[in-house]
């Protein structure tokens, strides 16, 4: 999900709470602590390629992680680079060319690894505008839920359950669409329009 109202991500370390959202313990699990650190600094980033649409993967279906291996690890950490690198706020991995169900989001609190995301719970509603990394330099009006509920597996293949409103709520909807072949633009409501850099409006 690309950021329509473009601002600079934080420093990207494990602290601090996510914005509008309460991280729960599902009944089945009991994982302690919060989150952990996604940047270790022996791992070698990089930037990937991020898939603009017309790309077939685009519209297939992910599949699921069913263990999470170095493979997946070092996915998790390329997306988020390439998240910030691109200015994003969101990233699903078939963006990026791997058709596996995962998804990378920071609303400026700090990084959210969801791995097998599932949108339980949907309530009230929200318009706005809406981009998309994969379609660079527009946006678009989007009606999505304001207030939802998400469950997830973390890289430590913990599970929680989580609820995010307002953009959160926006960014989880976008991605987790990406997972099923799904894009924002199937849902515009109007015509797309340019989306004209900070630093290019003065």
């Amino acid at each position: 999900m690309q950021n329509c109202q473009k601002q600079h991500p934080p420093e990207r370390g494990p602290e601090g709470k996510m914005q509008n959202c309460q991280k729960q313990h599902p009944p089945e699990r009991d994982p302690e602590g919060g989150m952990r650190n996604y940047h270790k600094e022996e791992n070698i980033m990089a930037i990937r390629n991020v898939r603009v649409e017309g790309d077939p993967i685009l519209r297939k279906k992910s599949r699921e992680v069913r263990e999470v291996t170095p493979k997946i690890r070092e996915l998790i950490d390329d997306m988020l680079e390439t998240m910030y690198e691109k200015e994003g706020v969101g990233l699903a991995a078939p963006q990026v060319g791997i058709l596996k169900r995962v998804v990378v989001i920071d609303i400026g609190d700090g990084p959210l690894v969801m791995i097998n995301p599932r949108v339980v719970r949907e309530e009230g509603s929200q318009t706005g505008d809406e981009g998309c990394l994969s379609i660079p330099g527009k946006a678009g009006q989007v009606t999505r839920p304001n207030d939802v509920t998400v469950r997830y597996m973390d890289e430590n293949e913990e599970y929680y359950e989580l609820d995010g409103t307002e953009l959160l709520a926006r960014a989880i909807c976008h991605e987790c669409e990406h997972l099923d072949g799904k894009l924002y633009v199937d849902i515009v409501e109007g015509g797309l329009h340019d989306v004209v850099p900070e630093d290019e409006e003065e």
